[in-house]
């Protein structure tokens, strides 16, 4: 089963500290996007740097492809009395920058009313909330809780790469069982545009003799090897055939358990190619449509395929 490599999650637990009042709240995100091999990137407190390593690891263990942006967030929750506190630099700086306004305006006649207390207290910077660094005996069991809050977060980003894979799948085969149509369409093509290649040379060299002043017969071998050349200039036998293994292959490896991403997008190239050249050697205007079409499928499948571990 295919596996995307876009997808989030987030998940956050409380862990008590050493002190029953104080407890902090861990939030771990995951983010995944497209990206052509592995690429982790971490953001975490300062107090929880040292999980970095354990974190890479646990991530790629799990994932082989995609840029996954893990960020760890760190809050201190009181259960006790809930305090705030006035930032007493920001309030000195404000009281004294009133000041220099009021000394460098004494003479006008109307002067605004000194800064009241409740202007002060909605200014902002100067109410804060009571905080408290992280106490060195709690550092160790918020290391510790981290773990298993990682590894329930790479379950659910999984599981979410997984669903998402599972879209990819439906996606993909749709499109297959187009380019089968459109293949199937070209061989039954394939007996008429023959024929009229063959008209199309006995009409030239009809027309050829016409104007000639000695009118000759047309040597049957001559005529022969003409047409053999025109065929294997058209033929697209090698081509469709190339186009239908490239299909089947693809169809086997949508049921792989493994990350296959880098394996289809080398069949989309194929396909891309294949279609390439049918169209280039096409002499037929329905074929050339058909050619055309295919090359729009192989297209939303190289869009859907870049998603894919």
């Amino acid at each position: 089963m295919l596996r995307s490599m876009t997808g989030f999650a987030q998940v956050q637990s409380e862990i008590h500290g050493e002190r029953e009042e104080v407890s902090y709240r861990v939030c771990c995100s995951l983010k995944s996007v497209n990206a052509r091999f592995l690429e982790i990137v971490t953001k975490l407190p300062e107090s929880l740097s040292s999980s970095e390593v354990v974190i890479r690891r646990l991530l790629q263990e799990r994932f082989h492809r995609g840029r996954v942006e893990c960020i760890l967030t760190l809050e201190q929750v009181r259960s006790g009395q809930y305090r705030l506190t006035i930032n007493q630099s920001v309030l000195s700086a404000i009281m004294d920058a009133e000041e220099s306004l009021l000394q460098q305006r004494p003479h006008k006649k109307h002067r605004r009313a000194p800064l009241t207390l409740d202007t002060l207290l909605k200014w902002p910077g100067i109410v804060e909330e009571e905080r408290h660094a992280i106490e060195i005996a709690d550092r160790e069991p918020i290391v510790h809780a981290i773990v298993p809050l990682i590894q329930q977060a790479i379950q659910s980003l999984a599981l979410m790469r997984s669903n998402e894979g599972e879209s990819l799948t439906r996606i993909l085969q749709d499109s297959l069982t187009e380019l089968d149509l459109l293949v199937a369409q070209v061989i039954e093509r394939l007996p008429e545009v023959r024929k009229r290649l063959e008209l199309r040379l006995r009409e030239r060299i009809a027309e050829f003799v016409s104007e000639t002043v000695v009118t000759a017969a047309v040597d049957s071998n001559r005529f022969a090897q003409e047409m053999a050349l025109m065929f294997n200039r058209a033929d697209i036998s090698e081509e469709l055939d190339r186009l239908r293994a490239h299909v089947a292959e693809v169809r086997t490896l949508l049921g792989c358990s493994e990350p296959v991403g880098r394996r289809l997008d080398f069949l989309c190239q194929e396909l891309n190619r294949e279609t390439n050249t049918l169209c280039s050697k096409s002499q037929d205007i329905v074929m050339s449509r058909l050619g055309v079409d295919m090359k729009v499928i192989v297209e939303k499948l190289r869009e859907q395929i870049q998603n894919v571990e």
